[in-house]
């Protein structure tokens, strides 16, 4: 099975190949460094991981080229497992509180 490759990992890569980082991209970029992992729910100081690679993503407007096509994609594809977990989650809370609503009214009636 294919492990996912931490931020720590992609950030790495895009520190080696970008060569003059975005003044406003690097202290996230700093920080992908320490995120030495690819849950976008893990917290770095007061924002999570995923909050952080958003603002990077925001700054890293002109990290161009094969390289960065190849780092974004990463940074997306981690991004999309996050949103597709928390897809689920909500639907979970949805139905138990859905379930748990009509069995209140079942009660009342």
């Amino acid at each position: 099975m294919d492990k996912k490759r931490t931020f720590q990992q992609i950030a790495k890569d895009i520190k080696s190949t970008w060569l003059n980082v975005y003044f406003g991209a690097v202290p996230y970029l700093e920080a992908m460094l320490t995120l030495d992992t690819s849950d976008p729910n893990a917290m770095y100081l007061y924002d999570t991981a995923g909050d952080i690679v958003r603002y990077f993503l925001a700054n890293a407007q002109t990290f161009r080229g094969a390289d960065a096509i190849k780092s974004r994609t990463k940074i997306y594809a981690v991004m999309e497992e996050m949103l597709k977990l928390l897809r689920e989650r909500i639907m979970q809370c949805l139905k138990k509180y859905y379930f748990s609503l009509s069995d209140m009214k079942k009660m009342m009636i």
